[in-house]
């Protein structure tokens, strides 16, 4: 029986030093801001409308980009708020404004 024990006691305490493995991702894509972006003007990435940038600007979000060189518009009825040719490298968090602050 005490050999039992022993056993039991010796198991319990192997299994409780078993390692623990975590691992942790890291997203290095770029991301790109916008402020001061009037309601209902439009963001532009690449000839492709992404959306509302009034909104994006509101509601404080960025948007995720692929590293590499990106033509960004931001326009409102038909005037050029911001157009510009940007490199994004990993990691960087680039923040323009459309405008004047309110």
């Amino acid at each position: 029986m005490k050999i039992f024990a022993v056993v039991a006691i010796a198991l319990t305490l192997v299994a409780c030093s078993t390692p623990v493995t975590q691992v942790k991702s890291v997203d290095l894509r770029p991301t790109l801001s916008i402020t001061n972006a009037p309601s209902g003007s439009v963001l532009i990435i690449n000839g492709v409308t992404v959306g509302d940038a009034g909104q994006i600007a509101a509601g404080k979000q960025a948007v995720v980009m692929n590293p590499g060189t990106h033509h960004v518009v931001v326009a409102l009825n038909g005037q050029m708020l911001i157009n510009e040719k940007i490199y994004f490298g990993e990691g960087l968090n680039k923040t323009l404004s459309a405008g004047a602050k309110p």
